[in-house]
């Protein structure tokens, strides 16, 4: 009775320790071929000799039980890497499988969360044609161009299956034996990629792309095959221009590219090389690859992808749209992006750099030069001073380090500047700073659309501004007081922007009215203390 009670026993561990060997390589596995399912349940009556036997001699059988299992996930392993698969197709030619009704009761998850897992490293990207692919390996590979042109700003067209490049003819093949599927059944498409496509004389700079349909027998042959998407952009147009470089490139390419975290090859025709240095931290944070430049005499060869987007969405300026963008991203996703792109992990906090410098609110003033200048920067530095602000007086051209602008930017508390390009900077201060935005006489519509909008829609933010009146404009001492140019700017706006360019933009700067701008620092401050209350924090009191 003794035997048999011990006997029992032995079954009973066996079976446990069977089913967690079982369960983990369910887990473990990808997906679970017949084979496989057979070595797994031979590993019932091997677990049961064993026990039987190791009643007779416990301790000899012992260290088989440990031997056993090793054998078993080696062989299992072996399996998925195909290492046994032709040497037991040979053995166990008609294997059965098991009901995969029984497999999920068992791993305790669906069968679509199986077949959805990779089954490559590289395959982490967001792609459906590769999933719908794994449910069923036999159906061949979906092959569609989709085109959406509903879009005033951007035209985006999405490729699946065999796509390979052909930089000579600026051309993307979808090699596909079968006609086009979905809405479009056109055989031929063209885009330029790039945001500003109501713009003729802008987009004459950006390249075309073609995206065709071939057969297998005229595509050309794959020199480099990847196994994730690539995205298709140009930096054309107005890039060299910061504001554009974010608005028109690097939002949008956010936007396109986040949600594949890093899994896309960036395919770039009118390539500037200084331009993607120039902000290589933050595409490092987008792609984890090589940028593939599409000139032919750089990059003259053929490279395969499983998958491609042509263009980049648009929301808005500077503007992330969480209705319309993979998994409700927002501007603040962007500025965190931001933030992992340039911070300076041994930067003190702004609360401890506040202490170190006497707990003085820190001010960041933009000087332009040539047009949109400031006539009376030293007067406006001593009022700011007066009121107890550090002021920092920066003037960024094209060879400014970007990481430098946002170390200083977003260690300071009030970030203020002329209307201009440079004002895009303050996407990079710190949560609870104040933007404060000088619009000078004429440029209102676009004050408002660029930085206005997308400042006072960032929860991070605030946003202050000072509107100048004709006095403070330097057309006042150039023009009669009744002129159009100062009585009614309006006028000259409804003659188009090269009008308002010529006039507002390029010939005019600014003497800021003391007072006024007194007023305008106060509510900054003010603005400073209710958030530093807010969070807890401690400021000194402002000085009158």
């Amino acid at each position: 009775m003794e035997r048999i009670s011990r006997c029992k026993r032995s079954w009973v561990e066996s079976c446990k320790n069977s089913s967690k060997l079982i369960a983990w390589l369910i887990r473990m596995s990808r997906k679970i071929s017949r084979l496989e399912w057979l070595l797994i349940i031979m590993a019932f009556p091997v677990r049961a000799v064993l026990a039987a036997a190791s009643l007779h001699s416990e301790k000899k059988w012992r260290g088989l039980h440990l031997i056993t299992i090793i054998v078993l996930v080696a062989m299992f392993v072996g399996l998925q890497s195909g290492c046994f698969m032709s040497l037991l197709r040979i053995m166990l030619p008609t294997a059965t499988t098991l009901d995969h009704d029984w497999m999920r009761s068992m791993v305790g998850e669906d069968e679509e969360n199986l077949v959805a897992l990779p089954t490559e490293k590289g395959e982490r990207y967001n792609s459906t044609a590769s999933i719908d692919s794994r449910k069923n390996e036999s159906r061949p590979r979906e092959s569609t161009i989709i085109c959406d042109r509903s879009s005033y700003r951007t035209d985006v067209c999405t490729m699946k299956g065999d796509i390979r490049t052909h930089p000579a003819s600026s051309t993307l093949f979808l090699v596909s034996q079968t006609p086009a599927s979905g809405l479009q059944q056109e055989e031929k498409f063209r885009i330029k990629p790039y945001t500003r496509k109501w713009e003729n004389h802008t987009m004459a700079s950006v390249d075309e792309i073609s995206l065709e349909r071939t057969d297998p027998a005229s595509a050309p042959q794959c020199q480099v095959t990847h196994s994730v998407p690539a995205l298709v952009f140009s930096t054309g147009g107005y890039t060299g221009n910061l504001f554009h470089d974010f608005t028109d490139v690097l939002v949008p390419l956010f936007l396109t590219s986040y949600h594949l975290k890093g899994q896309v090859v960036f395919v770039i025709p009118n390539h500037k090389p200084w331009w993607t240095a120039k902000f290589g931290d933050i595409i490092r944070q987008l792609s984890s690859y090589e940028i593939l430049d599409f000139r032919e005499e750089i990059n003259p060869g053929t490279h395969c992808f499983p998958e491609a987007i042509v263009g980049l969405r648009f929301h808005g300026d500077l503007w992330v749209d969480p209705a319309l963008s993979p998994n409700k991203y927002t501007v603040t996703d962007f500025q965190n992006m931001l933030r992992k792109a340039f911070e300076d992990t041994n930067k003190k906090s702004i609360f401890q750099h506040s202490l170190l410098k006497s707990l003085r609110p820190k001010l960041v003033l933009i000087a332009r030069k040539g047009s949109r200048v400031f006539l009376n920067q030293r007067e406006i530095v001593k009022v700011a001073e007066k009121l107890g602000f550090r002021v920092m007086i920066l003037s960024p051209d094209v060879n400014t380090q970007l990481k430098d602008m946002y170390r200083i930017i977003n260690s300071c508390d009030v970030f203020m500047g002329i209307h201009g390009a440079a004002l895009t900077h303050f996407l990079f201060l710190p949560p609870g700073g104040v933007f404060v935005q000088v619009v000078p006489l004429g440029i209102e519509w676009a004050s408002r659309t660029f930085f206005r909008g997308p400042a006072t829609k960032i929860d991070t933010v605030e946003y202050l501004e000072y509107q100048i009146l004709p006095q403070e404009s330097s057309l006042y001492d150039e023009y009669p007081k009744d002129h159009p140019y100062l009585r009614d700017p309006q006028s000259v706006n409804r003659r188009g922007w090269n009008a308002t360019k010529e006039v507002y933009m390029d010939n005019q700067n600014v003497k800021l009215h003391l007072p006024r701008l007194k007023r305008m620092l106060i509510k900054a401050l003010d603005l400073l203390h209710s958030k530093s209350n807010a969070n807890g924090g401690v400021r000194e009191s402002r000085k009158s």
